[in-house]
């Protein structure tokens, strides 16, 4: 069982002796990804929510090697992030829009007035009969 659960971190680019301490694991995240932080407590903070990560990995990669995942976890440029920051950054979507932004018409004026003055949509149009396509081709 040792023996896979080694077996499992070296494959994620991660081996982890017994004598390597949490702070190895990390500077070896560090350097593996380049990571640089701006000060010394943003570098405690992100290894302190690395850490958090690498045990649910750890814990989540024994479920695996036990049969009961069915898919095994590795260490990734992310496992520094938050679920917050991880969501903000990966799930991203259309952001909302502000109050101060407004909303302007972008058709000219003269082409509002066209339109208004050709009445009302036809519920059907033969675009076949008015020349603009051409009728279906069978062979």
């Amino acid at each position: 069982m040792r023996l896979l659960f080694v077996c499992l971190l070296a494959v994620t680019g991660v081996l982890a002796s017994p004598s390597m301490d949490k702070a190895e694991i990390f500077g070896d995240f560090v350097t593996k990804f380049g990571k640089t932080y701006p000060s010394y407590k943003e570098s405690e903070f992100r290894r302190s929510v690395f850490l958090i990560n690498y045990e649910k990995m750890e814990e989540h990669n024994q479920l695996y090697a036990e049969g009961k995942e069915s898919y095994w976890m590795k260490v990734h440029p992310d496992m520094d992030l938050t679920i917050q920051e991880w969501e903000e950054k990966r799930l991203g979507g259309i952001p909302a829009m502000s109050a101060d932004i407004k909303a302007k018409d972008t058709l000219n004026p003269e082409i509002m007035e066209k339109l208004a003055n050709q009445g009302p949509t036809p519920k059907e149009f033969e675009w076949v009969s008015a020349g603009k396509v051409s009728p279906v081709k069978i062979r």
